[in-house]
């Protein structure tokens, strides 16, 4: 009998401790994409700021490299514990939310839900040599690379050539070289040109211009404005001279914002907290990373045309009188 009490107590303070531990703040793992991109970087800025502020409370977090936004909105939508947050590009953003284009087939996503803007990425178009002409006209016939299978720079390229009155099936040839990889392939002659979008400076765009003689080709005025008036998650956007080498001239393009993003379900607290560290000190993580040096509290807030914003995202905005 008393073995049998033993047991019982044993199980019922089980069974009490499961609540405590179920109401503990899961790890934070917020996806981004190639180490050599922005969103590397920015996920690991903002895994920084939550254990700066937090302290010994703060959530464990950390950013985890992956093949980008579609595959990242993809692994949230799922449910997968390999991540729980994620930065993804807003307009793949809009398109998983309503169930376009390549999210079709799974139809619209109701339950992500967008946590802050950050950095604005430009559209880059880094063609090898020099002598080109404005405008997505000017690549018709050579061979581009368009960015891997999976990342959110194949449906942007794809929303530019639209603009443009162009096609994939302008070109010679059309590639899916990694982010990672296309400067390499445009300086060994694989490819003529290739489109990227990242915020000034990227990497990529600088060891392509360092390796081998490259210049940044604007997509056209015209094409930029029907992209920025047709689109809300499109903004124009200027690549300032003198970034990259050879590249004197500043470069008029387009860009679309960076947007942290996680799960209706992640509780309010805990988004509420990383939208505190990173906002509350944000001189501190512009210090982090040069595509973060220029973010600005007014601009942090994500459109809600985009997707739901999460409610304890909201409730920061809001006692910063940011959102009414």
């Amino acid at each position: 009998m008393r073995r049998f009490l033993r047991a019982t107590m044993l199980a019922a303070g089980l069974m009490a401790a499961i609540p405590a531990m179920a109401a503990e703040p899961p790890p934070l793992v917020i996806g981004s994409g190639n180490i050599l991109g922005v969103y590397f970087p920015t996920a690991g800025a903002i895994c920084r700021r939550v254990r700066e502020a937090g302290g010994d409370a703060a959530p464990p977090c950390r950013e985890l490299s992956s093949a980008g936004s579609m595959f990242n909105l993809s692994m949230l939508r799922r449910g997968f514990p390999l991540m729980n947050m994620a930065v993804v590009q807003a307009d793949t953003l809009y398109h998983a939310v309503r169930g376009e284009g390549a999210f079709e087939r799974d139809g619209p996503d109701r339950a992500t839900r967008s946590v802050m803007a950050m950095a604005t990425e430009a559209f880059n178009i880094v063609a090898r040599s020099t002598g080109f002409g404005e405008g997505l006209s000017s690549l018709r016939g050579l061979r581009v690379s368009a960015g891997a299978s999976g990342s959110g720079l194949q449906p942007t390229v794809d929303a530019a050539l639209a603009a443009a009155g162009m096609s994939r099936d302008d070109f010679r040839a059309i590639r899916d070289f990694s982010a990672n990889d296309q400067a390499f392939q445009l300086c060994r002659n694989a490819v003529d040109a290739f489109f990227f979008v990242a915020a000034t400076p990227s990497a990529s765009i600088q060891e392509a211009t360092t390796s081998c003689n490259s210049t940044l080709v604007s997509p056209g005025a015209a094409t930029v404005d029907r992209l920025v008036d047709r689109f809300a998650y499109y903004l124009p956007v200027t690549v300032p001279g003198g970034v990259y080498r050879g590249n004197p001239d500043p470069v008029a393009t387009f860009g679309v914002p960076a947007i942290l993003v996680t799960r209706a379900n992640m509780p309010d607290d805990v988004v509420y907290t990383v939208v505190k560290s990173v906002m509350d000190d944000l001189p501190a993580i512009r210090r982090l990373h040069p595509a973060l040096a220029g973010l600005e509290a007014g601009e942090m807030v994500p459109k809600p045309e985009l997707a739901p914003i999460h409610p304890g995202a909201l409730r920061y905005f809001r006692e910063k009188g940011l959102l009414e």
